[in-house]
């Protein structure tokens, strides 16, 4: 054997090595960056969704289940079938091998209750209460599901309600003097109080378990939710408004710039004060608002079309996937957070990091808001779809939701120029009249009319005649507040 043959056959040998040692090199950098995911669901077909939590990255996207190496890091998993999804962060952590299971929660059919421009809203031992947002009318609809008015002659702005409830407090305009009121709502009770400062029309009201806070221009005054009696507490820094509180502590906004809003956090007892910076990005698409659990250990905060949950030291703990999120709410005494993302209602628990929809619209539908039931354990919300907006409740508990559907669907309002309708269905299925007492017996007929045409037996629901003065917006100078 020549030297030439040596040479060849130790080269081959180099280069066989070389590629050993390339593949070794490989393999321990990929076990050492990577580990093994088992992914599944409880329902088959459902689709899996692995996107990187930096930056919504779409990893992978699978309509079977998942089994395969995934990079190191943090990453948002989901499952979606029909219009039901569940997503919950997860880490693929070194030398670790992981399996989860999602599991899709059936989604709730909701229940519409009423196609009035409900603001403000809350279900309460006493009945249903709500603003209805055109008129600025503070309305009730009671055990017997009749509709009635508490105020005629105030335009209320505002309605706040106590987290215990069912206490409320809210800002109305006087339909008389033009001046600024307090208006109380206790047990169903309202009364009338006066402002400290009834000049001013800069006016943010905020209520906690045990003080109301009331910001009239920079004065910041606080009284004890029990009664109305008012003290001045500070002067504000800054061009702030009041968001939220809890305990004594309130939650402000400060805009710096067109990009940039700082949320401040005051403590009115020890004047202690803390700030969050977030992006802005205020628009009638966006807005920001901040919301505590009842028991105060985690606040939620929107802005920009996304909720972050913080810990009460103001410690990120969890940004949902989920964009255009506008809307927040703790459920009852538990610290699940529900939020409303375009159609659908998702519910995440903070312990168990774990977020899914459990009621959902057609997408044609975009949520509005979100109010608390003091009775039960519902959950009542606001949808808008075509400029109309129709008030949900979770559970499918009322009389007639197939008829209701009906009209959720039309949800036709004003059928003449002298004749007006809605329902309400918050107990039984029943037809709102609003005209005068010329107009009413042909209202009736147009009504009639309007239900056939829908497919509706008119015989089948109720009517309640009330006065169209419910209905009529206040002369007051709603732009200024």
């Amino acid at each position: 054997m020549n030297n030439n043959q040596l040479d060849i056959n130790t080269i081959k040998k180099i280069v066989l090595w070389g590629f050993v040692a390339i593949f070794i090199a490989i393999s321990v950098w990929f076990l050492l960056t990577h580990s093994w995911v088992t992914i599944t669901t409880n329902t088959s077909g459902a689709t899996i969704v692995v996107t990187t939590s930096s930056d919504d990255n779409v990893y992978k996207s699978t309509t079977e289940d998942y089994r395969g190496f995934l990079p190191l890091g943090e990453y948002f998993v989901s499952a979606s079938y029909d219009r039901s999804t569940v997503s919950q962060k997860m880490t693929v952590a070194r030398f670790s091998s992981l399996h989860t299971t999602l599991e899709i929660p059936q989604s709730n059919s909701p229940s519409p209750i009423t196609n009035i421009d409900a603001i403000d809203a809350a279900n309460t031992p006493e009945g249903f209460f709500f603003i209805d947002r055109p008129s600025g009318t503070l309305m009730k609809i009671d055990k017997d599901n009749q509709l009635s008015s508490l105020t005629t002659m105030y335009d209320v702005r505002q309605l706040m309600w106590s987290s215990t409830g069912p206490t409320a407090v809210g800002i109305a305009e006087s339909g008389v003097t033009g001046k600024f009121v307090l208006v109380r709502l206790d047990k169903g009770v309202l009364s009338i109080h006066p402002l400290p400062n009834d000049q001013s029309s800069q006016i943010d009201i905020a209520v906690s378990e045990t003080t109301i806070f009331l910001r009239q221009d920079s004065a910041l005054y606080t009284s004890p939710l029990s009664k109305t009696d008012f003290t001045l507490n500070s002067e504000l820094t800054g061009e702030s408004s009041l968001l939220a509180a809890h305990d004594s502590t309130v939650a402000l906004s400060q805009v710096e710039d067109d990009t940039t809003q700082k949320l401040i956090f005051f403590d009115t007892t020890t004047q202690e004060v803390s700030e969050v910076p977030v992006v802005y990005n205020e628009s009638p698409t966006y807005f920001t608002t901040v919301n505590w659990s009842q028991n105060g250990k985690f606040i939620a905060i929107t802005s920009s079309g996304n909720v972050t949950v913080y810990n009460s030291s103001l410690e990120n703990l969890y940004t949902a996937p989920e964009h255009d999120v506008n809307l927040t709410y703790w459920r009852g005494t538990s610290d699940r957070l529900i939020y409303a993302s375009a159609e659908k209602l998702y519910q995440y628990n903070p312990t168990e990091k774990i977020a899914s929809s459990f009621s959902s619209l057609a997408p044609s539908y975009v949520l509005s808001s979100i109010y608390p039931d003091f009775v039960g354990d519902d959950i009542y919300y606001t949808a808008v779809s075509g400029g109309n907006a129709t008030l949900y409740r979770t559970k499918d508990t009322a009389a007639d939701n197939i008829t209701a559907d009906t009209l959720a669907g039309s949800n036709m309002q004003q059928l003449s120029a002298s004749c007006r309708t809605y329902y309400i269905n918050y107990g039984k299925l029943t037809a709102i009249v609003i005209g005068t007492d010329e107009t009413e017996d042909a209202c009736v007929d147009e009504i009639h009319s309007y239900y056939r045409s829908i497919g509706l037996n008119p015989d089948d629901i109720p009517l309640q005649y009330v006065d169209h003065e419910m209905f009529v917006e206040k002369d007051t100078t709603r732009n200024n507040y």
